[in-house]
């Protein structure tokens, strides 16, 4: 069960979408703050899925020609310079003087050639309460590094192994299992919250070593297998996408 839970976890990191994002109520001042500080971004590496949460807090002044304006609202346009494969969203694209709100990157960048330190830029537009506005934007660091070569060490492969064909899983798919012991296969399928939603304790295999899996009453997402022989299991992932 606790390979399992490791699994679950690392699925629903890999897999699943952010959710909206909240700005950082111990930051008073204004600024733009990420958790590696005030006007830096953490690191990004190339092919490597990232997030990052800005919380955005304006100025209430802002200078034109030596004389302060006071600050009424801001536009938050765009943020611009992203490397590629990101992008951004916002809580509030018009943030009221005294404010704070959130700006979120999130994606995976891609492009090996862009490697290096890139200036991120939110590019804002001050409103006065008279109504005269000042583009005033602000920039970010961010250090975006190669992608990191990773040795994996080779694992003995499993007793027990399967093939699902399809998955995604539309309606139906069929599981190929190759178990070289005569022992009783069963079969565990749980969701990502670790609640079992299927259980087989012993599949009948056709002539081909295969049964069929009907995924047509289960909702659309991942979901967790297990199958064992007894001794020997194997965990794996299935993608509902429904009929």
């Amino acid at each position: 069960m606790k390979t399992l839970l490791f699994t679950c976890i690392f699925i629903l990191g890999t897999f699943l979408g952010y959710a909206q994002c909240t700005p950082d109520p111990s930051r008073i001042s204004p600024g733009n703050y990420t958790s590696a500080g005030e006007g830096l971004m953490n690191d990004a590496e190339i092919n490597k899925p990232y997030t990052e949460t800005i919380t955005f807090i304006p100025q209430v002044t802002y200078d034109t020609f030596g004389f302060p304006i006071v600050v009424d609202s801001i536009m938050i346009n765009q943020v611009k310079s992203l490397p590629t494969g990101l992008s951004f969203q916002t809580k509030k694209l018009m943030v009221k003087r005294g404010e704070k709100t959130c700006i979120q990157i999130s994606g995976t960048p891609t492009a090996a050639s862009e490697v290096g330190t890139i200036d991120i830029i939110l590019d804002l537009t001050y409103y006065a309460n008279g109504g005269n506005s000042i583009k005033h934007p602000k920039t970010l660091k961010l250090e975006l590094v190669k992608e990191k070569a990773v040795s994996v060490p080779k694992l003995k492969d499993p007793a027990i192994t399967v093939k699902i064909f399809p998955n995604p899983v539309t309606s139906r798919a069929k599981f190929q299992i190759t178990n070289p012991t005569q022992d009783n296969v069963s079969l565990n399928v749980y969701d990502l919250f670790g609640k079992k939603v299927y259980e087989n304790k012993n599949i009948e295999l056709d002539h081909v070593n295969s049964f069929a899996f009907d995924g047509t009453d289960y909702s659309r997402g991942i979901y967790i297998y297990q199958l064992t022989n007894g001794t020997e299991k194997t965990i794996g992932h299935i993608l509902i996408e429904g009929p």
